[in-house]
């Protein structure tokens, strides 16, 4: 009986480890795309498809679509307040 508790066990823990290494590479791939996406051009859940079966091959899903775009809008608010924290140097060094 013990012998095959422990086995089912082993099986679900095999099962779930499939599972978290095929959801990050899987997650791993999204970021690859979304890094090799123009970062001037404005993305939207609409258009992205048309950008993204060049490199991919395919239709994304709705989760990878999701992905890509968090991926693409954290980029640009992470260039977008570089930006502003240069601008915001640059005006404290002149002399008013």
């Amino acid at each position: 009986m013990k012998k095959g508790l422990r086995g089912t066990q082993l099986v679900k823990k095999n099962e779930t480890k499939k599972h978290i290494k095929a959801f990050y590479k899987g997650l791993a791939q999204m970021e690859e795309i979304a890094n090799k996406l123009d970062s001037s051009i404005e993305y939207r859940e609409d258009n992205i498809n048309d950008y993204v079966i060049p490199i991919l091959g395919r239709e994304l899903d709705s989760t990878e679509k999701f992905l890509i775009l968090s991926k693409l809008n954290k980029s640009k608010e992470v260039i977008n307040n570089i930006e502003v924290k240069h601008g915001e140097q640059e005006s404290e060094d002149k002399p008013a």
